[in-house]
């Protein structure tokens, strides 16, 4: 059965597991004595590092979320984590990326990024990255930028190359700039932020 397990650096015995379904391709986080770890449930759970005690969970999707980047996000105490349900699914109650105080577990914010196509489908954000005061991450053919002390959009661009837009992975960040790569080409491409 799937779990979630802790094993010492020292000896490498297991120090304590408990049942937990991960999202596809989930992998935890740690910050602040908390591995933090997103379920099948819709839940994000934390649990006490040392003797993997539950601490908190959010809900952060109705059902099983489809939209899930892999792991959460963390930057200053702040996790941040991208929501968004399969079809039938609506744009505007079921596409998030949401800020959780990493400590208690409240939301301070949730952002809506709503998918420039016409049906219901959302923007599922990944590739989420904080960067200074905002958080970078790409959805489709778009760059989002979104302020991380308010969850207010700064800026949604598209990633062109002349005509054509491009899925942009593999963000990084240097220099005021965010890096990634045109998964179809393989070539480089770099916004100036802000």
């Amino acid at each position: 059965d799937p779990a979630l397990a802790a094993y010492t650096l020292a000896t490498g015995k297991l120090a304590w597991s408990k049942p937990f379904d991960p999202v596809d391709d989930g992998q935890p986080v740690i910050v602040d004595g908390l591995v933090i770890a997103q379920h099948e449930d819709g839940y994000l759970y934390a649990f006490d590092v040392a003797k993997g005690a539950e601490r908190w969970k959010y809900q952060y999707a109705r059902k099983s979320n489809w939209c899930a980047a892999g792991q959460p996000t963390v930057a200053d105490g702040i996790v941040y984590l991208s929501s968004g349900l399969q079809s039938p699914a609506n744009s505007k109650t079921d596409y998030f990326l949401h800020a959780i105080d990493a400590k208690t577990g409240q939301e301070l914010w949730r952002y809506n990024p709503l998918s420039q196509y016409p049906n219901n489908y959302g923007a599922c954000l990944v590739e989420v990255l904080a960067v200074g005061d905002t958080i970078v991450a790409v959805s489709d053919e778009y760059l989002y930028g979104v302020d991380r002390a308010t969850g207010q959009q700064k800026y949604r661009v598209d990633t062109m190359d002349g005509t054509r837009r491009k899925h942009l992975r593999g963000l990084v960040q240097a220099s005021g700039y965010v890096y990634g790569v045109w998964n179809i080409t393989g070539e480089t491409w770099g916004y100036k932020g802000g």
